[in-house]
């Protein structure tokens, strides 16, 4: 495993955090970094196989086209 030695901060709603807790206890990981480092490996795994999707982006949120 690659040593975590980035620190990243970032501010989401309390809905989210409540649906990545759940994800979390219902797969019985450790802490909530790690449900999110694992959520978010999984999510660019996917886009990775099928291309870039709407799904990565949170349902309440507008994808912005550049």
């Amino acid at each position: 495993m690659e040593a975590k030695s980035a620190k990243v901060q970032i501010m989401i709603e309390p809905s989210l955090v409540a649906r990545i807790d759940d994800w979390r206890f219902e797969n019985r990981v450790g802490s909530r970094s790690e449900a999110m480092r694992n959520l978010i490996s999984r999510a660019m795994d996917a886009e990775n196989e099928k291309g870039p999707a709407a799904t990565a982006i949170a349902p309440d949120h507008e994808p912005t086209n550049p």
